[in-house]
C-alpha cells in the first residue's frame, strides 16, 4: 500500500489553513499546517513532503523569503511549491517565479476547493503520468495529446509549449523557462526578440485546439482552462 501524498499548507490565517487541509484530506492527502515561514522550514526539515502551498503575505518571513530558504534546503530543491496571494502583483509574480515557485495563484480567483487538483496535475507532470485539464488529456511520458478522447497530432514546438504551460497550470511559466524548455537552441541573450515566435506558436495552438493562453506582461504565459 502506497503512503499518502503529503502537503504542507503555510498561511497565517487559520481559517484558510483549515479549509485547504479539508480539501486535501478529502482527496486522501496527508496534511501539515504552519502559521509562519519559520515553522514551515522546520516541518520541511522533519517530514517528507510532496508539495507546499505557501501564502505570500505573512508576518515575519514572507512567502517569497520562505520560498528562497526552502530552495536552499536539500528537501526543498525539487519540491513543488505554489504561492498564494490575495491580490495579483506582476512584480511579485515575476519575483516568485524567478526564485523557484511552481505557480502563483490568486486565493479567491481560484477556489480553494480546486487547489488539490492543481497539485495533482503538477505532480503528474513531474512524474511523467497522464493528467487532464478540461477536455484535454496530456500523456507526459510520450508527449501525446487527446481532445475529448481523440488523439491530436501537433508539431514539436506546439507540443512542447502546450506541455510546458500545462505542467504548471494554473500558474504562470516565465519567459526564461519557456525558452529553456521549448526553444533551447535560442541563446538567452537573443531571447528578448523571440516572444514574437512564441506568439505565432500560441496562435497555432488556439486554432488547432481552441486553447486559451494569457500573456502576463513582463512575466510569462499562463494556460487558461
Amino acid at each position: 500500500m502506497h503512503a499518502p501524498l503529503a502537503v504542507l499548507i503555510v498561511d497565517d490565517d487559520e481559517s484558510v489553513r483549515r479549509c485547504l487541509s479539508r480539501q486535501f484530506e478529502v482527496q486522501s492527502f496527508k496534511t501539515f499546517e504552519a502559521s509562519s515561514g519559520k515553522t514551515a522550514l522546520s516541518i520541511l526539515g522533519e517530514h517528507p513532503l510532496n508539495a507546499v502551498i505557501l501564502d505570500e503575505k505573512m508576518p515575519g518571513l514572507t512567502g517569497i523569503e520562505t520560498l528562497r530558504l526552502m530552495r536552499q534546503m536539500p528537501e526543498g530543491r525539487e519540491l513543488p511549491i505554489l504561492l498564494l496571494t490575495s491580490c495579483m502583483d506582476a512584480y511579485l509574480e515575476k519575483k516568485a517565479l524567478h526564485d523557484g515557485a511552481d505557480g502563483y495563484l490568486l486565493k479567491f480567483a481560484h477556489s480553494l476547493a480546486v487547489i488539490p487538483d492543481h497539485v495533482k496535475r503538477l505532480l503528474a507532470a513531474r512524474e511523467g503520468c497522464t493528467f487532464e485539464i478540461g477536455k484535454y488529456c496530456l500523456r507526459v511520458r510520450d508527449q501525446l495529446v487527446f481532445v475529448d478522447g481523440e488523439r491530436v497530432s501537433l508539431p514539436p514546438k506546439e507540443t512542447a509549449l502546450l506541455f510546458c504551460l500545462a505542467g504548471k497550470f494554473p500558474g504562470v511559466v516565465s519567459w526564461e523557462d519557456i525558452r529553456r524548455v521549448c526553444w533551447p537552441e535560442v541563446d538567452g541573450g537573443c531571447w528578448v526578440k523571440a516572444p514574437a515566435v512564441v506568439s505565432v506558436t500560441v496562435n497555432h495552438l488556439k486554432k488547432r485546439l481552441g486553447v486559451e493562453v494569457e500573456s502576463i506582461r513582463g512575466v510569462g504565459l499562463r494556460l487558461v482552462e
